[in-house]
């Protein structure tokens, strides 16, 4: 059994900013403000759950009961390279010492989805059987340099606004839950759980 802890890199710094979604509302002054940044917050919510995607840049702590095998693929993409000693894999061994796999024996590979596999001629050492014994410690999301791609972008837009107008949980007229155009765009970056 595999689980997921998300610990977000900069909690207060969405990768839309305030100003661009006012200015997708065509909205002036500041009346607006909280409302806004709530629905543009609720909408990348809910794009990174749809998607199984990372928007907001992230550490992710990937858990694991037992070695899956040479590789190891990581939830919650996109995966940004490690670039120094805060990514990389632990273990408790069977004695319950903590542990930390040797940076040599494996290699993060940026791929969709991305990877944590085994180099020639090693292997994962021997881990306690206790649940979550194994933790993959990696970077993702968007970021200055992995920017958000703009059909990406657009669809977070779209939804923001759409729950912008439409803030009633219910209405006098069908309105749908999800615009297609959202939808359509959203579908394009959904990743289907591979662990």
């Amino acid at each position: 059994m595999a689980r997921t802890e998300i610990i977000l890199t900069t909690p207060e710094a969405e990768p839309i900013s305030l100003a661009d979604a006012k200015g997708w509302f065509r909205i002036d002054g500041t009346d607006n403000d909280a409302t806004v940044a709530a629905v543009l917050s609720a909408a990348i919510t809910h794009a990174e759950a749809d998607t199984n995607t990372q928007v907001r840049p992230a550490t992710v702590n990937y858990y694991l009961d037992a070695w899956p095998g040479r590789e190891i693929n990581l939830p919650r993409p996109p995966f940004i390279p490690p670039s120094g000693a805060d990514s990389g894999i632990t273990y408790i061994d069977p004695a319950g010492s903590p542990k930390t796999v040797d940076p040599t024996a494996y290699t993060f590979i940026a791929s969709r989805p991305a990877k944590a596999m085994l180099n020639a001629g090693q292997s994962w050492p021997q881990a306690s059987p206790n649940p979550d014994a194994i933790t993959v410690t990696y970077h993702a999301g968007y970021d200055a340099g992995h920017p958000l791609p703009s059909d990406l972008r657009i669809a977070i837009l779209m939804l923001a606004g759409h729950w912008f107008v439409h803030r009633e949980a219910a209405m006098d007229r069908t309105v749908t839950e999800i615009p297609f155009a959202v939808r359509a765009i959203l579908d394009k970056y959904r990743i289907v759980d591979v662990c």
